[in-house]
Formats: C-alpha cells, structure tokens, sequence
C-alpha cells in the first residue's frame, strides 16, 4: 500500500524572475510535509524506483545560462542526491528499468559541427519547424545508464527521434518498459521537426541487442504505448478511424504486434490518459468531459463505468 507521495512545489522568487522548485515527500494519511531538496535548480520529475528505496529526479546543473537538466538519485534512507548523467544536451525523460538497477533516458545528439558552431558559423537548413527556431533540430535518442552512475550506453540512434518536449513538461510519450526489463516501448518520429509530429508510429526496443521492430500497421498518429502488467499487451493513442480531426481513443494490442483494438469506442470523450489496472483486465482513461475532466474504469471488450 503507497503510504508516501512526492510532487513538485512550485513558488514564485519575485527578486530573481522564475519559480523555485523543490520534491516535497507528503504523508498521505497526516499530510505532513517534508521537503527532500533544496537548490536544485529546476527539480522536477519524481520518479520513485520500483523498490521504493529511492528517487530519481531531473535538475539543472552546468555554468549560468548553459544548464542541463541531469538525473539524480535521492536514497530515501537518508543522504544527498547523487547526479547519475552527464549528457551534454541534457536528459528529457527517464524509466527505472523494473529491477531498479537501470535507468533508461532521452537525449539530444550533439551538432556534428559543434566546433563550428562555437566560432558562430552556426547557420542551418530551415525545416518543417518553428520560424523561432535559431539552431537545426537534433534528434533525441535512448541512452542505459546504471542507477548508481557510470558510462551510458547508446541504444538507439539515425535520423529520425524520440518526440520532443523540454522538462518541466511532461513528456510527450514516455518510456515504457516491459514487466520483464527486456524491453522498452517508445514512439518514433520520423524526423526531429515538430512540424512533423503527426509521423509517429510506437516501436518496441530490445534493450540488450538494440533491435527495433513496429508494433502496428499504422503510419501516422501513435503515441503513449504502455505495457500491461504482466507484459502481453500494450496501450496506445490513436485516432478515431486514423482521422486526426477525430477525437482520440485508446486502443489495446498484443505484445506480438498487430493493430488492435479499440477500448474506448464506446466514450464518445477525446481520451488523454490510460493507466493499466493491477489485474490487467480493464483501464483506468481520462479525458475532456465538457468543461472538466473525468474519469472512466474502461474493461476490455466491456462498458466503461
């Protein structure tokens, strides 16, 4: 039974222009308080480990006005945080690996003509991004590094990313591991232009011999794919009948592969959110409901309540 939570406290510093952030450990049953950092720039992005003896958490480090945001654990039995990346462009998601020795995480590659870059020779092909954009869009990839630190290890790579979305936000489509810790579930976007975001399809990733292989037929539209508890089906996000101008639902498929089917046909609701119940036989969906958000118990291949 989940005794503590932790979240994110937010206050505005009028002095310096921006919002301290800090992890505040709250007792569910007496709601006491109790702040876990203090000066960590930017903390952000509790992650409890599966053992729940410790917690990871992004944070910017690195000279003023070049900070990264970086991987940190924090042992709940007492002690600092430790940072565990040193990824020069910074982390952008992360997943314990269901053991809790791993860590998987999202980085940007670096600028081929780094080097170039720092004499100002920085000018770069216009694509299908934002007309504020300054620098080229650099895909991001998935890293390994183990959770008490050391050397990442490399497991994707090419042209096309991971989606981007900077911390503190949530991340557009978040990793998923399999129960197992073989495999993770990540959407692919066939090149790093948000204008391109509709080309995402889910992949399933090896994490020890880096093979990738498509879950779906479909060719646009996926995101959010999300093992069930014991590992033999996965969630996702798409379309009403592939149509983008159509409300999102969620649908379910085999591990194996295969398009699926639709479990939420029967909520006439665009649905945002999908978590898997422990008995791996209904889900817990959230959407729009007029001018709130609700929430449904969506059984497979039943009603929702």
């Amino acid at each position: 039974m989940n005794r503590q939570a932790i979240c994110v406290v937010s206050r505005a510093n009028m002095e310096e222009d921006h919002f301290d952030r800090d992890l505040v450990l709250v007792d569910i049953a007496s709601g006491t308080q109790h702040t876990l950092t203090h000066n960590r720039k930017d903390a952000g992005s509790p992650r409890w480990s599966p053992s729940g003896d410790r917690v990871a958490f992004l944070a910017a480090v690195g000279p003023a006005k070049e900070e990264k945001a970086q991987i940190f654990i924090l042992p709940m039995s007492g002690g600092d945080a430790e940072k565990i990346t040193d990824a020069p462009s910074g982390v952008e998601q992360f997943a314990w690996r269901p053991d809790g020795n791993d860590i998987a995480f999202v980085t940007a590659d670096e600028a081929a003509n780094k080097k170039e870059i720092e004499k100002h020779l920085d000018a770069f092909e216009v694509g299908d991004n934002g007309y504020l954009e300054t620098k080229a869009a650099l895909p991001s990839h998935i890293w390994l590094v183990a959770a008490q630190g050391g050397k990442a290890r490399r497991l994707t790579s090419g042209s096309w990313s991971l989606p981007k979305v900077l911390p503190p936000s949530s991340p557009s489509s978040p990793l998923s591991w399999s129960p197992d810790g073989k495999f993770i579930a990540f959407t692919k976007q066939e090149d790093p232009h948000s204008g391109d975001s509709d080309q995402r399809t889910l992949q399933i990733l090896n994490a020890e011999s880096g093979d990738i292989r498509k879950l779906t037929k479909h060719e646009k539209f996926e995101g959010f794919g999300t093992f069930s508890p014991d590992g033999s089906q996965l969630t996702y996000w798409y379309p009403r009948d592939g149509d983008r101008a159509n409300e999102n639902e969620i649908f379910t498929t085999s591990a194996s592969g295969g398009d699926g089917q639709d479990a939420t046909r029967s909520i006439d609701r665009n649905i945002l959110r999908a978590i898997w119940m422990p008995d791996g036989k209904s889900l817990l969906v959230g959407g729009h409901d007029g001018t709130q958000v609700s929430l449904w118990l969506q059984s497979l291949g039943g009603v929702a309540q």
